[in-house]
């Protein structure tokens, strides 16, 4: 029986990397799907704003820049859930189109049976 090499490990791990990757990101993107489709709007008051701006790469010099909402609503049964989102500033104009402050009010979609899992709605621009 032949012994596996290291270079066989990396590969077999490298592999399941990026297996890993494309089924995170299916379902995620089923999540956002099904949570258009099915989520309940509510409109949500921001408590808090933060803005994380780091570094990404030494090399490149690349930044990314998030914002963190932490915000309350209630849900149908009238229970106050307060929650916190990130969205990457490259998505910001795709949910709102001003810039918002604390105390603002934003339209959310969230799940009637797991009222914390929650996403911000799109906008859908009238042509």
């Amino acid at each position: 029986m032949k012994k596996l090499k290291t270079g066989h490990y990396l590969l077999g791990a490298f592999i399941l990397l990026v297996g890993l990757l494309i089924v995170m990101n299916v379902l995620n993107d089923k999540k956002q799907e099904y949570m258009e489709q099915h989520g309940v709007e509510a409109l949500a008051t921001i408590t808090d704003i933060d803005v994380n701006n780091y570094k990404a790469n030494e090399l490149e010099g690349r930044y990314v820049e998030n914002y963190i909402f932490t915000f309350q609503f209630s849900d149908r049964k009238g229970n106050v859930i307060t929650t916190v989102k990130t969205i990457e500033k490259k998505d910001f104009k795709s949910y709102f189109d001003r810039t918002l402050y604390v105390n603002d009010q934003i339209s959310i979609l969230y799940d009637i049976d797991d009222p914390k899992d929650v996403i911000f709605k799109k906008l859908t621009l009238v042509e």
